[in-house]
C-alpha cells in the first residue's frame, strides 16, 4: 500500500534529492518528492496544482536506499562579503568594576555606527536567562564560561563580532572557551584596574556587601582572579578613559583583520 502527503499552505523550501541534485520552490509553490523515483515534481498553475500522479506517491515507510542529503551550509566567507566583516569573539575579562561592560557597550556602538554586525554578551544579562540557574562556585563559573563560550562561537560562526563581558576568573576556563571557538578569530582582552579603584566605583554594592560578608565568594576578595598572563591587550581602564581604551582596541581588531576596508573574497 502507498500513500502521500501533501503539504498545506504557502512556503518556500529547498530539498536535496538523494543523488546531489537539488532544487527551490518559490513561495506559494506546490511541491512533491517521491522516494520511489528520487524525483521531484512542481506543479504551478492557475488558481492551484495539479493533482497527484499515483506513481509518484511517497511509500508509507521509506527503504534503507531512501537517503535524502542536505543542502551545503552558507559558509563563513560568503557571510564576510555579506556583512563585510570577519565574524569573532572579543572576549573582555577583569575582576566586578574594571569597567568590562561599559567598554564592551562602547564597543558594540561603534561597531554599529561604522555598520558592522556587533552584539554584546554580558555576564550579569545572560545570568537573568541562559544561567539564571548558576551560582558562584567553581563548578558554577566554570558551566557559565562555557554557555557563554558556546553562544560566543555560533554568534560568530554567523558572522558576527561578539564582545563577551565576563569576569572569567580562571585561565583553565578562558582557554576553553577559546578553544571553544577553534579556527575563529578569538581576542582575550584583559581589562585591568587595581582591586582599589574597582571599590571606588562599585555602583552595585557588591564590594561593600563582601566586605560585610552579606556575599560570598566575590572574585578579588573571597574567590581568586588569576590575572592573564599573555592576553592580546590588556587595557588599564584605572588610568585609560573609555575613549582612550576603545581607541587601542578599534587598533586591535583592525590590525587583525576583523574590520577590513575593502570587499572580502568569496
Amino acid at each position: 500500500m502507498r500513500t502521500g502527503v501533501r503539504p498545506k499552505g504557502r512556503f518556500a523550501a529547498s530539498l536535496a534529492l538523494a543523488n546531489g541534485q537539488y532544487t527551490g520552490c518559490a513561495i506559494g509553490f506546490f511541491i512533491k518528492v517521491t522516494l520511489l523515483t528520487k524525483r521531484l515534481v512542481a506543479s504551478p498553475q492557475k488558481g492551484g496544482y495539479s493533482k497527484w500522479n499515483e506513481d509518484l506517491m511517497l511509500p508509507m515507510q521509506p527503504t534503507a536506499s531512501d537517503h535524502v542529503a542536505f543542502l551545503p551550509r552558507v559558509s563563513r566567507d560568503e557571510r564576510a562579503v555579506i556583512f563585510q566583516q570577519r565574524g569573532a569573539v572579543v572576549w573582555l575579562t577583569g575582576i566586578s568594576g574594571a569597567d568590562k561592560s561599559t567598554l564592551a557597550r562602547a564597543c558594540e556602538r561603534q561597531l554599529i555606527e561604522a555598520g558592522r554586525f556587533a552584539y554584546v554578551l554580558d555576564g550579569d544579562e545572560v545570568r537573568q536567562g541562559l544561567s539564571r540557574d548558576l551560582g558562584f562556585s567553581p563548578a558554577d563559573r566554570h558551566e557559565q564560561i562555557r554557555r557563554v563560550g558556546e553562544v560566543a562561537r555560533l554568534f560568530a560562526d554567523a558572522g558576527a563580532i561578539v564582545i563577551v563581558a565576563l569576569i572569567s576568573p580562571y585561565a583553565a576556563d578562558r582557554a576553553a572557551a577559546r578553544a571553544c571557538a577553534a579556527e575563529l578569530t578569538f581576542l582575550k582582552v584583559h581589562v585591568d584596574a587595581s582591586l582599589g579603584h574597582c571599590e571606588t566605583r562599585d555602583t552595585k554594592g557588591l564590594y561593600r556587601q563582601a566586605r560585610s560578608g552579606a556575599i560570598e565568594n566575590l572574585t578579588g576578595l573571597g574567590s581568586p582572579y588569576e590575572v592573564p598572563a599573555a592576553p592580546d591587550l590588556r587595557l588599564n581602564t584605572g588610568e585609560q578613559s573609555v575613549a582612550e581604551s576603545m581607541t587601542v582596541l578599534w587598533q586591535l581588531m583592525t590590525s587583525r583583520g576583523l574590520l577590513p576596508t575593502r570587499a572580502l573574497p568569496g
